[in-house]
């Protein structure tokens, strides 16, 4: 079960996490790889809405006082790079408007 610092998780009721080193795959495509967290509350609700079953979320364990000897990884003091580049970004605003049409406002 995967263990984080309580006192580096965030306030907010969803937050992504770091997963692995980004980098290119063998096609140079940019690989990103992060999780998603949630707050118990937000997983209560998304249940709750029929949008997830309790089979789409994993636990992790939050940890206030680790065990001697454990090294803690805070990431933050080093920026998470954000999941897409701003180009990255546009390109996908334009096809998700020519699959969906442009966003309600």
């Amino acid at each position: 079960m995967p263990r984080y610092w309580a006192q580096a998780l965030p306030e907010a009721d969803f937050a992504y996490l770091p997963f692995g080193e980004d980098g290119p795959n063998r096609e140079g495509k940019m690989m990103r790889f992060r999780r998603l967290a949630v707050s118990r509350r937000a997983r209560v609700a998304l249940i709750a809405a029929r949008l997830f079953t309790a089979k789409a979320f994993l636990p992790f364990r939050s940890v206030v006082k680790p065990e001697p000897g454990v090294e803690i990884l805070d990431s933050r003091h080093e920026p998470i790079a954000p999941m897409y580049t701003p180009q990255e970004l546009a390109a996908l605003r334009t096809r998700e408007r020519e699959l969906f049409g442009a966003p309600a406002r």
